[in-house]
């Protein structure tokens, strides 16, 4: 949290609770560790910004399993 402090202010019904269900959704399975070493990732809109990356990825022809290595350790 060090690196993006902003999360703690973030409300969890209209920011956190969507995030963590869209990471769930795509298939993100350690959830805590993945927001522990990326909490910007929290700062994503799920509908705006992760599923426009999302869907990036599966049009240029990613496997899910690497869709959720990209998002989990690079955005």
């Amino acid at each position: 949290m060090n690196t993006h402090p902003n999360v703690l202010a973030y409300s969890v019904a209209s920011r956190l609770q969507p995030a963590i269900e869209y990471l769930q959704e795509i298939g993100v399975t350690d959830i805590a560790t993945v927001i522990k070493e990326r909490p910007s990732l929290l700062g994503l809109d799920p509908e705006e910004q992760l599923r426009r990356v999302v869907e990036y990825f599966k049009a240029n022809g990613y496997s899910q399993e690497e869709i959720v290595k990209l998002v989990s350790e690079s955005i």
